[in-house]
């Protein structure tokens, strides 16, 4: 009997303290929720690119006269929109940033509704050119970009 009273007084207590469980759980979702945000923000949509999604309500096989390419060559940018090319030589062994900024400037004054730009750059270069090119294009609010490969 001794024994049988020793195992009874024994017992666990089965409870579970699950409030930090439930405090961990929602600083996580409130962690995960704000990061998504940002991220998204973040990102650049390349809407006309190969792999990227394909927008819906833009009508298909129109020629556009004022399309714009640009080339990211050895020697400096190369701007092609309606049959002209414009070439903005390196200035002391770095690309002409200012030159192709304002020039972006008037073409967005000429061309309104034009904001599709096409990038290509030769195979030989750092992939740091692109994107700094792609930043001159962004901030003058050319904001469709499609990457090509190759350069010419």
């Amino acid at each position: 009997m001794d024994i049988q009273s020793h195992i009874r007084s024994n017992t666990i207590d089965g409870e579970l303290n699950i409030i930090p469980f439930i405090d961990l759980l929602s600083v996580l979702i409130i962690f995960l929720l704000f990061t998504s945000v940002w991220s998204q923000l973040s990102m650049i949509e390349l809407g006309s690119s190969i792999y990227g999604k394909q927008v819906e309500d833009s009508p298909k096989n129109v020629k556009n006269n004022s399309s714009l390419s640009l080339a990211v060559a050895k020697n400096g940018y190369l701007l092609r929109y309606s049959g002209r090319s414009v070439f903005f030589a390196k200035k002391n062994g770095n690309y002409d940033g200012v030159k192709l900024k304002s020039f972006l400037k008037s073409y967005k004054k000429k061309f309104k509704g034009s904001t599709t730009v096409a990038i290509s750059m030769s195979n030989n270069l750092e992939y740091q050119f692109l994107v700094e090119a792609m930043d001159y294009l962004l901030s003058e609010g050319l904001a469709n970009l499609s990457i090509s490969a190759g350069a010419f």
